[in-house]
Order: structure tokens, then sequence, then C-alpha cells
């Protein structure tokens, strides 16, 4: 799976590399538990992650997204907190508005995937636990230039998956760079 999310990777990277426009950008905030309501007294933690945005004309754009981050909770009849980690690979289809006073809005749905691991490792197996699953974020992104082909925003939204009704929220500041 590894080699097939990295293979997926590399052609967007090189797609975007030939495109007219694009944008790389870096993003940081909250990252809430990958199932709201699952964990038991769940602490939102730090994210990060960078994407490519690829312009396909003035209001659509492909978007491919890498976060990682990290969560804490407690286990039922247990005191003391785990901290759970995050891998969060995927893909959007946005549609942008522009806003007066030069604020962009883009909106946005996609599939994914994610894999999630704590330091906790299986008494019995002596193997760290992972929960791997696929995604559809839905994201919201506002953002206005701030010279140049400098942008700076704001990042929100949440992922889906399968078994939860929502998965995770994540809200935090982003800059981007258009080529």
């Amino acid at each position: 799976m590894k080699k097939f999310a990295f293979v997926i990777f590399l052609n967007l990277v090189v797609l975007v590399t030939f495109a007219q426009q694009y944008d790389i950008g870096i993003h940081t905030g909250l990252f809430s538990s990958t199932g709201i309501g699952i964990y038991n007294n769940s602490t939102p933690g730090p994210y990060y992650g960078i994407k490519f945005d690829y312009h396909l004309n003035y209001k659509f754009s492909l978007s491919s997204n890498y976060t990682f981050g990290s969560f804490e909770h407690t286990p039922y009849n247990q005191t003391m907190k785990i901290r759970e980690n995050v891998d969060l690979f995927y893909l959007t289809f946005q549609k942008r508005y522009y806003l007066k006073r030069d604020w962009l809005l883009a909106v946005g749905t996609g599939i994914g995937y994610y894999l999630e691991h704590s330091n906790e490792i299986d008494p019995v197996t002596q193997i760290t636990e992972y929960s791997r699953d696929f995604i559809m974020p839905v994201e919201l992104n506002i953002n206005k230039n701030i010279g140049g082909n400098l942008f700076a925003g704001v990042k929100t939204g949440f992922f889906f998956t399968p078994f939860y009704s929502i998965g995770s929220f994540h809200l935090g500041p982003e800059i981007r760079y258009r080529f």
C-alpha cells in the first residue's frame, strides 16, 4: 500500500510540475480524535501538513494533501492518557469562490486514507497496533494574497470514515506559494 500511495504522490508531483499554475502550501493547527464519540475523554492535539494544488481553471482545482498529527484519549477503565499518532493522505476536488476584498474561499471533497497508531504495545503479541481506513475529507480553505505569490489563510474540515459518522476535525493556519 505504501508503494501505491508513493506512486500516486509521485504522479501528482509530475503532473503539478507541468501545470500552468499551482500552489505548494504548509498548514498546522489542532486535530481531534479520528472517532468523535468513540474515544473516551479525548483531547485534540497538534497536526502539520503539506499540500499541492493544481488549478484546472479559474474556478476548480485538485489538491493532494499529506497530514500528520496526534491526539490523546483515556481508554475505558483506565486513568492514563494514550497518545494516538495519525497519518493522512487524501486528494480533493475543490470549487473556488472569489469573495470581496480579494479573499478566496475553496470548498472541496475527495477520498483518502488514514493510518493511526499509538506507542502502546499489545501485551500478548508485543506488536504495535495499527488502525487504518479510507476517509472522505470535506475541506474549507479561506485565504488572501499577502504579497506577490504568497497567500495566507485558514484551513478547516472534517473526515468521514465508513464506520463513524464523523472521523475527525481539524482547524489551523495555512500559508502557500503560487507558481
